[in-house]
């Protein structure tokens, strides 16, 4: 099945407020530690404005994840193995 653009959003929204709350860590931290406002976090975060890949990448860096981890249809991602 293939995701819209807006689900895959959605995914990425819901995917950085987990690892936000998960690594208790405010909104206003987390915009410092990327270099962007509370404001734009929060409209990154509601899915009101869309997460470049710049930020994305900043983003796993912070959490310490891959950057496939921000989509939960695997598919999205690229192997890099092949």
């Amino acid at each position: 099945m293939e995701l819209t653009s807006s689900q895959i959003n959605k995914n990425v929204s819901d995917t950085i407020k987990f690892h936000r709350i998960q690594r208790r860590l405010s909104l206003s931290e987390l915009g410092r530690m990327i270099n962007i406002t509370q404001q734009q976090m929060s409209r990154y975060e509601l899915n009101i404005s869309q997460l470049n890949v710049v930020y994305l990448y900043k983003l796993s860096k912070v959490f310490d994840i891959d950057t496939c981890s921000f989509y939960t249809n695997r598919d999205l991602c690229i192997n890099r193995d092949d």
